[in-house]
């Protein structure tokens, strides 16, 4: 599992903008942890992270 805030770091991106492109991918508002499931489809719709 990946918390938000590896997520935010992995991206290089603050965590308004995290919450933003979370939120158009239909995650709800206050998820914390996301599951690799999640994570490979959010490495899929932004690019894995350099």
């Amino acid at each position: 599992m990946i918390s938000k805030k590896q997520l935010q770091n992995l991206y290089k991106i603050s965590r308004p903008t995290l919450n933003k492109k979370l939120e158009k991918l239909g995650f709800e508002k206050g998820k914390r942890l996301f599951m690799p499931l999640e994570i490979q489809n959010i490495f899929q719709f932004w690019g894995k992270p350099e």
